[in-house]
Protein backbone atom coordinates (compact mmCIF):
# COMPACT_ATOMS: atom_id res chain seq x y z
CA UNK A 1 0.00 0.00 0.00
CA UNK A 2 1.04 3.99 -0.46
CA UNK A 3 1.44 5.95 2.41
CA UNK A 4 1.39 9.51 3.33
CA UNK A 5 1.60 11.65 6.38
CA UNK A 6 -1.55 13.43 6.73
CA UNK A 7 -3.13 15.15 9.65
CA UNK A 8 -0.37 13.98 12.26
CA UNK A 9 -0.81 10.30 11.32
CA UNK A 10 0.69 8.22 8.96
CA UNK A 11 -2.21 6.49 6.72
CA UNK A 12 -1.71 3.96 3.84
CA UNK A 13 -4.12 3.76 0.82
CA UNK A 14 -4.63 1.80 -2.65
CA UNK A 15 -5.70 3.32 -5.80
CA UNK A 16 -7.70 0.84 -8.11
CA UNK A 17 -9.10 1.48 -11.72
CA UNK A 18 -9.32 4.78 -13.56
CA UNK A 19 -12.39 7.16 -14.00
CA UNK A 20 -14.66 9.07 -11.52
CA UNK A 21 -12.78 8.80 -7.52
CA UNK A 22 -15.25 6.52 -5.55
CA UNK A 23 -14.33 6.07 -1.62
CA UNK A 24 -14.46 3.16 -0.10
CA UNK A 25 -14.49 3.73 4.28
CA UNK A 26 -14.28 0.67 6.17
CA UNK A 27 -16.34 -0.21 9.23
CA UNK A 28 -14.80 -0.80 12.53
CA UNK A 29 -12.47 -3.56 13.69
CA UNK A 30 -12.03 -3.83 9.87
CA UNK A 31 -9.95 -2.48 7.13
CA UNK A 32 -9.37 -1.49 3.48
CA UNK A 33 -9.22 -5.80 2.61
CA UNK A 34 -12.82 -5.84 4.03
CA UNK A 35 -13.64 -4.46 0.51
CA UNK A 36 -12.73 -7.56 -1.40
CA UNK A 37 -15.30 -8.19 -3.17
CA UNK A 38 -15.95 -4.48 -4.20
CA UNK A 39 -12.53 -3.63 -5.47
CA UNK A 40 -13.13 -5.66 -8.64
CA UNK A 41 -16.62 -5.01 -9.94
CA UNK A 42 -16.39 -0.79 -9.24
CA UNK A 43 -12.32 -0.67 -10.68
CA UNK A 44 -14.28 -1.44 -14.22
CA UNK A 45 -15.41 1.76 -14.18
CA UNK A 46 -14.44 3.92 -11.03
CA UNK A 47 -11.21 4.82 -9.43
CA UNK A 48 -11.78 3.17 -6.38
CA UNK A 49 -9.59 4.39 -3.16
CA UNK A 50 -9.46 2.33 -0.45
CA UNK A 51 -7.59 3.31 2.80
CA UNK A 52 -7.35 2.22 6.42
CA UNK A 53 -8.45 4.20 8.89
CA UNK A 54 -6.67 6.27 11.92
CA UNK A 55 -6.10 3.23 14.25
CA UNK A 56 -6.79 0.00 11.87
CA UNK A 57 -4.72 -1.68 9.42
CA UNK A 58 -1.32 -0.17 8.70
CA UNK A 59 -2.74 2.99 9.16
CA UNK A 60 -0.78 4.42 12.08
CA UNK A 61 -2.70 3.88 15.62
CA UNK A 62 -1.70 6.71 18.42
CA UNK A 63 -2.99 6.67 21.83
CA UNK A 64 -4.83 9.62 21.88
CA UNK A 65 -8.56 10.81 21.77
CA UNK A 66 -10.08 9.86 18.36
CA UNK A 67 -13.27 11.43 16.96
CA UNK A 68 -16.15 10.59 13.84
CA UNK A 69 -15.18 14.70 13.34
CA UNK A 70 -11.71 13.54 12.92
CA UNK A 71 -11.59 10.63 11.18
CA UNK A 72 -13.65 12.69 8.95
CA UNK A 73 -10.97 15.25 8.49
CA UNK A 74 -8.29 12.36 8.12
CA UNK A 75 -10.57 12.09 4.94
CA UNK A 76 -10.62 15.60 3.58
CA UNK A 77 -6.39 15.25 4.14
CA UNK A 78 -6.39 12.15 1.71
CA UNK A 79 -8.23 13.63 -0.55
CA UNK A 80 -6.68 16.61 -1.12
CA UNK A 81 -3.37 15.16 -0.73
CA UNK A 82 -4.70 13.46 -4.15
CA UNK A 83 -5.78 15.73 -6.02
CA UNK A 84 -9.49 15.09 -5.47
CA UNK A 85 -12.25 17.65 -5.11
CA UNK A 86 -15.76 16.18 -6.10
CA UNK A 87 -15.89 12.45 -4.91
CA UNK A 88 -18.53 9.93 -4.27
CA UNK A 89 -18.22 8.26 -0.58
CA UNK A 90 -19.48 4.65 0.38
CA UNK A 91 -19.31 4.23 3.76
CA UNK A 92 -20.19 1.09 6.11
CA UNK A 93 -21.41 0.71 9.34
CA UNK A 94 -18.81 3.73 11.31
CA UNK A 95 -17.30 4.44 7.65
CA UNK A 96 -20.96 5.71 7.14
CA UNK A 97 -20.67 7.81 9.73
CA UNK A 98 -17.41 8.99 9.04
CA UNK A 99 -18.68 10.16 5.32
CA UNK A 100 -21.52 11.72 7.09
CA UNK A 101 -19.87 13.94 9.20
CA UNK A 102 -17.88 14.44 5.93
CA UNK A 103 -20.63 15.58 4.09
CA UNK A 104 -21.83 18.33 6.51
CA UNK A 105 -18.16 19.64 6.68
CA UNK A 106 -17.14 19.46 3.27
CA UNK A 107 -20.31 19.18 1.42
CA UNK A 108 -18.70 20.90 -1.90
CA UNK A 109 -16.09 17.23 -1.84
CA UNK A 110 -18.56 14.59 -2.40
CA UNK A 111 -20.64 14.36 -5.55
CA UNK A 112 -22.79 11.10 -4.03
CA UNK A 113 -22.67 9.68 -0.55
CA UNK A 114 -23.80 5.81 -0.14
CA UNK A 115 -24.74 4.90 3.54
CA UNK A 116 -24.64 1.35 4.47
CA UNK A 117 -25.40 -0.32 7.73
CA UNK A 118 -25.29 3.20 9.25
CA UNK A 119 -26.07 5.32 11.96
CA UNK A 120 -26.27 8.81 12.31
CA UNK A 121 -26.02 8.61 15.89
CA UNK A 122 -25.09 5.98 18.71
CA UNK A 123 -28.47 4.99 21.01
CA UNK A 124 -27.26 5.03 24.88
CA UNK A 125 -27.03 1.12 24.90
CA UNK A 126 -25.07 0.96 22.67
CA UNK A 127 -22.50 3.86 23.85
CA UNK A 128 -21.99 1.55 26.63
CA UNK A 129 -20.92 -1.73 24.58
CA UNK A 130 -18.73 0.52 22.67
CA UNK A 131 -16.84 1.63 25.89
CA UNK A 132 -17.04 -1.75 26.91
CA UNK A 133 -14.90 -3.01 24.00
CA UNK A 134 -12.60 -0.17 24.67
CA UNK A 135 -11.79 -1.39 28.00
CA UNK A 136 -11.18 -4.89 27.32
CA UNK A 137 -8.82 -4.27 23.92
CA UNK A 138 -6.93 -2.28 26.49
CA UNK A 139 -6.82 -4.98 28.97
CA UNK A 140 -7.09 -8.37 27.19
CA UNK A 141 -5.92 -7.78 24.03
CA UNK A 142 -7.42 -8.05 20.56
CA UNK A 143 -7.82 -12.21 20.85
CA UNK A 144 -10.16 -12.13 23.81
CA UNK A 145 -11.88 -8.86 22.23
CA UNK A 146 -12.48 -10.94 19.40
CA UNK A 147 -14.64 -13.59 20.66
CA UNK A 148 -16.96 -10.52 22.42
CA UNK A 149 -17.03 -8.34 19.05
CA UNK A 150 -17.35 -11.37 16.60
CA UNK A 151 -20.41 -12.64 18.91
CA UNK A 152 -22.21 -9.65 18.83
CA UNK A 153 -25.56 -9.79 17.18
CA UNK A 154 -24.47 -7.13 14.20
CA UNK A 155 -21.93 -9.68 13.16
CA UNK A 156 -23.98 -13.12 14.02
CA UNK A 157 -25.33 -12.68 9.88
CA UNK A 158 -22.05 -12.43 8.50
CA UNK A 159 -21.11 -16.48 10.24
CA UNK A 160 -24.19 -17.37 9.05
CA UNK A 161 -24.11 -15.91 4.81
CA UNK A 162 -20.49 -15.72 4.70
CA UNK A 163 -18.22 -18.37 6.79
CA UNK A 164 -15.46 -17.92 5.05
CA UNK A 165 -15.21 -14.22 5.41
CA UNK A 166 -16.40 -14.48 9.46
CA UNK A 167 -13.26 -16.46 9.58
CA UNK A 168 -11.21 -14.62 7.92
CA UNK A 169 -12.01 -11.36 9.52
CA UNK A 170 -11.99 -12.41 12.87
CA UNK A 171 -8.16 -14.16 12.32
CA UNK A 172 -7.67 -10.36 11.00
CA UNK A 173 -9.32 -8.76 13.84
CA UNK A 174 -6.79 -10.50 16.17
CA UNK A 175 -3.84 -8.65 14.78
CA UNK A 176 -4.88 -5.02 14.96
CA UNK A 177 -3.89 -2.43 17.22
CA UNK A 178 -5.52 -2.20 20.37
CA UNK A 179 -5.34 1.33 21.05
CA UNK A 180 -6.38 2.26 17.31
CA UNK A 181 -9.57 -0.02 18.04
CA UNK A 182 -9.89 1.22 21.62
CA UNK A 183 -10.11 5.06 20.66
CA UNK A 184 -12.30 4.26 17.62
CA UNK A 185 -14.64 2.77 20.13
CA UNK A 186 -14.85 5.40 22.01
CA UNK A 187 -15.24 7.77 19.14
CA UNK A 188 -18.41 6.29 18.27
CA UNK A 189 -19.50 6.05 21.93
CA UNK A 190 -18.90 9.80 21.88
CA UNK A 191 -20.40 10.80 18.57
CA UNK A 192 -22.29 14.00 18.74
CA UNK A 193 -25.86 13.41 17.13
CA UNK A 194 -26.17 14.08 13.54
CA UNK A 195 -29.88 13.14 12.59
CA UNK A 196 -30.79 16.53 13.52
CA UNK A 197 -28.60 18.00 10.87
CA UNK A 198 -29.24 15.63 8.31
CA UNK A 199 -31.37 18.33 6.07
CA UNK A 200 -28.61 20.06 5.39
CA UNK A 201 -26.67 17.10 2.91
CA UNK A 202 -27.31 18.37 -0.69
CA UNK A 203 -25.25 15.24 -1.69
CA UNK A 204 -27.37 12.83 -3.99
CA UNK A 205 -27.23 9.94 -1.24
CA UNK A 206 -28.10 6.07 -1.74
CA UNK A 207 -29.10 4.44 2.38
CA UNK A 208 -28.70 0.94 2.31
CA UNK A 209 -28.75 -2.03 4.55
CA UNK A 210 -29.02 -5.79 5.00
CA UNK A 211 -32.96 -6.79 5.36
CA UNK A 212 -31.44 -8.72 8.55
CA UNK A 213 -29.78 -5.63 10.19
CA UNK A 214 -32.36 -4.88 12.61
CA UNK A 215 -30.44 -2.01 14.59
CA UNK A 216 -29.77 -0.44 11.52
CA UNK A 217 -32.85 -0.53 9.28
CA UNK A 218 -35.05 2.11 10.86
CA UNK A 219 -32.04 4.82 9.95
CA UNK A 220 -32.82 4.03 6.23
CA UNK A 221 -36.24 6.02 7.21
CA UNK A 222 -34.90 8.76 8.87
CA UNK A 223 -32.62 9.33 6.23
CA UNK A 224 -35.01 8.84 2.96
CA UNK A 225 -37.32 11.58 5.12
CA UNK A 226 -34.61 14.19 6.27
CA UNK A 227 -32.06 13.92 3.43
CA UNK A 228 -33.64 16.14 0.77
CA UNK A 229 -31.82 13.57 -2.30
CA UNK A 230 -32.06 10.14 -0.77
CA UNK A 231 -33.22 6.70 -2.12
CA UNK A 232 -33.17 3.46 0.19
CA UNK A 233 -32.10 0.01 -1.00
CA UNK A 234 -32.98 -2.86 1.63
CA UNK A 235 -30.71 -5.91 0.78
CA UNK A 236 -31.84 -9.41 0.77
CA UNK A 237 -29.71 -12.27 2.81
CA UNK A 238 -27.63 -10.12 4.40
CA UNK A 239 -27.20 -8.28 7.70
CA UNK A 240 -25.00 -5.56 9.00
CA UNK A 241 -21.88 -6.15 7.29
CA UNK A 242 -23.79 -6.19 4.16
CA UNK A 243 -21.09 -5.82 1.18
CA UNK A 244 -19.24 -9.26 2.70
CA UNK A 245 -22.57 -11.09 2.90
CA UNK A 246 -24.59 -10.44 0.51
CA UNK A 247 -21.56 -8.78 -2.17
CA UNK A 248 -23.83 -9.46 -5.51
CA UNK A 249 -26.91 -7.53 -4.43
CA UNK A 250 -24.46 -4.92 -2.44
CA UNK A 251 -22.21 -3.74 -5.51
CA UNK A 252 -25.44 -3.90 -8.22
CA UNK A 253 -27.22 -1.46 -5.51
CA UNK A 254 -24.38 0.69 -5.52
CA UNK A 255 -23.33 0.45 -8.62
CA UNK A 256 -27.25 1.06 -9.90
CA UNK A 257 -27.09 4.31 -7.64
CA UNK A 258 -23.93 5.79 -9.24
CA UNK A 259 -24.92 4.84 -12.86
CA UNK A 260 -27.86 7.36 -12.33
CA UNK A 261 -25.88 10.36 -11.11
CA UNK A 262 -25.89 13.18 -13.89
CA UNK A 263 -22.71 13.70 -15.17
CA UNK A 264 -21.40 17.27 -13.98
Amino acid sequence: MAHTFINGIDLCYHIYGSGPPLILVHGLGFDHSAWGPQIPAFSRDYQVIVYDVRGHGRSEAPDQPYSIELFADDLHFLLRFLGLRNSCLLGLSMGGRIILHFALKYGAEAKALILADAQSETPPASQERFRMLARMAREQGMVETAEVFFSLPFMENLAIFNPEAYRREKAAFQTRSPVGFAQACLAIAEMKPLTDRLGEIQSPTLALAGEKDEAYLPYLEIYARRIPRCRKAILPRAGHVSNLENPEAFNEAVLDFLGGLQTP
